[in-house]
């Protein structure tokens, strides 16, 4: 949940750094799913290298 979350953020920083959405607007549905796959590739990433040391 708290990836989710946290994928609606940075998917609404993308979105205003792609000049998607304005100042103050949220971030849509595309977007939050974005971050979150994002974040949570960025996750799995850093846990293999992690396991993997």
């Amino acid at each position: 949940m708290i990836i989710g979350v946290v994928g609606s953020f940075i998917g609404g920083l993308l979105g205003r750094m792609l000049f998607m959405y304005r100042e103050g607007e949220p971030a849509g549905f595309f977007m939050s799913l974005i971050g979150a796959i994002l974040l949570t590739a960025g996750y799995q990433a850093i846990a293999r290298r992690r396991t993997a040391v």
